[in-house]
């Protein structure tokens, strides 16, 4: 569910955004999810918002062909390339625990992280799913965070637990192609008709663009690659070079919306048009494309 000031900034991000699509064509694409469907609605961009839940999530959605990934394997394997990463983020929910206080649960530090039936469970992910997202959820809805206790310069050190467990959990490649090809096909397609301006958004979809196309990105008050609501990184298609950017929630009033940074894995903002087309489609796992997919210009917003 979508809080009022979180449906308030997507209605300011909307007005944001038409001052840059201008006069073009528009589409917003939404997951066959309520919240995503109210922030789509509540952007103003367009009158109808397009429901499509094989984009997004061609497993949920049953798309023929597209068989799950080996969750067990890929976490494990993501797991093991990340040991240094994951201890660092454990080295922080000790203070995490501190600013929750004393419950009945253990503390977060002594339930350890395994990988069982595919997923990534334990004390990162209780601590990244159920405190660090509650914290976010507080910060871009303008409540107080974490009962007054947290800085904003401590939360984006705290902001680290959820980065690594997204990473383990949604960053393996076979995972990552099942939230993501649907999405870069439809990037394929618009590439094909510039100009145009696309806008990717939802966190696990964000995680796994950011794996298969090497993108990352710092907006506005949040650390690098963060996944606010409302977050996004923006596509600018041009007849002979895509530009990519992200977009988010600056928290201030006087102008809620900015425009940041984002670059390939190369440190490049910008590409050329036929270099950003072999990068798509070597990503692309196309038995997870739904064939129905449209190929309207405009605004995709996940």
């Amino acid at each position: 569910m979508c809080t009022p000031n979180g449906l308030k900034l997507a209605t300011f991000m909307g007005e944001m955004l038409l001052t840059v699509l201008g006069s073009r064509q528009i589409e917003a694409i939404a997951d066959d999810v309520q919240r995503c469907e109210d922030s789509a609605v509540a952007l103003g961009l367009t009158k109808h918002v397009h429901v499509d839940q094989a984009l997004f999530d061609p497993l949920s959605a049953k798309v023929s062909g597209c068989a799950q990934p080996d969750w067990e394997g890929t976490v494990t394997a993501e797991v093991e390339q990340a040991r240094d990463k994951l201890g660092s983020a454990r080295s922080l929910l000790p203070r995490l625990q501190e600013i929750l206080g004393k419950g009945v649960a253990p503390p977060l530090s002594d339930i350890p992280d395994v990988v069982a039936d595919g997923y990534f469970v334990g004390g990162l992910r209780a601590a990244s799913e159920s405190v660090i997202e509650t914290f976010e959820l507080e910060k871009t809805s303008s409540m107080p965070m974490a009962w007054g206790k947290l800085s904003d310069a401590e939360f984006r050190k705290l902001y680290t637990v959820r980065r690594t467990y997204f990473e383990v959990m949604y960053g393996g490649r076979d995972i990552a192609q099942r939230y993501a090809s649907g999405i870069l096909a439809k990037l394929l397609a618009v590439a094909a008709l510039p100009p145009a301006t696309v806008l990717v958004g939802h966190d696990i979809q964000l995680e796994a663009v950011h794996m298969l196309l090497g993108i990352s990105w710092q907006c506005g008050p949040f650390s690098t690659n963060s996944t606010p609501p409302l977050s996004g990184i923006m596509f600018t298609l041009a007849e002979n070079s895509v530009r990519v950017q992200s977009v988010c929630p600056s928290l201030q009033d006087s102008s809620p919306v900015v425009v940041g940074d984002a670059s390939f894995a190369d440190g490049r903002s910008e590409l050329p048009a036929s270099d950003f087309s072999v990068l798509l489609k070597s990503a692309i796992e196309w038995r997870c494309v739904n064939a129905s997919v449209p190929e309207e210009r405009g605004i995709l917003f996940a």
